[in-house]
């Protein structure tokens, strides 16, 4: 249980953090976060909606959470 509140406030956090700076994303990982996160597809779906591989959406989702958690260290300084 505890794992999921975890993983529940996580998730939340990540989408407060997309919807403040989505921006400054590229459009790949704009698409990739929002079919991970809002439409709930699993890294293989995304790959074969974007026409990649698996690694390639996992990438994607990943780079874009960590650019985002970069830049919510920059402008909190």
């Amino acid at each position: 249980m505890k794992s999921e509140i975890n993983d529940i406030e996580q998730r939340e956090y990540y989408i407060n953090l997309f919807e403040k700076f989505k921006n400054f994303l590229t459009q790949t990982q704009v698409q990739a976060f929002s079919l991970y996160f809002f439409e709930n597809l699993s890294y293989q779906e995304i790959a074969q909606i974007t026409a990649t591989t698996r690694s390639a959406a996992y990438d994607s989702v990943k780079k874009a959470i960590n650019k985002l958690k970069i830049l919510e260290l920059k402008i909190s300084k």
